[in-house]
């Protein structure tokens, strides 16, 4: 349950931040944001049971 929560959360902030980009709003936060929501995603899947 936990971990469904982290991916969740992390696909949602990654929606938000690729839209932002997606919108011209190209700023180094963004694309940290986008790269971290990733990061978090990929990490979390790989360790869930």
């Amino acid at each position: 349950m936990t971990t469904a929560a982290f991916l969740s959360s992390a696909f949602f902030i990654g929606a938000s931040a690729a839209w932002h980009l997606l919108r011209g709003r190209d700023t180094p936060a963004m694309r940290k944001m986008l790269s971290m929501a990733m990061w978090m995603a990929l990490i979390v899947a790989l360790f869930r049971r």
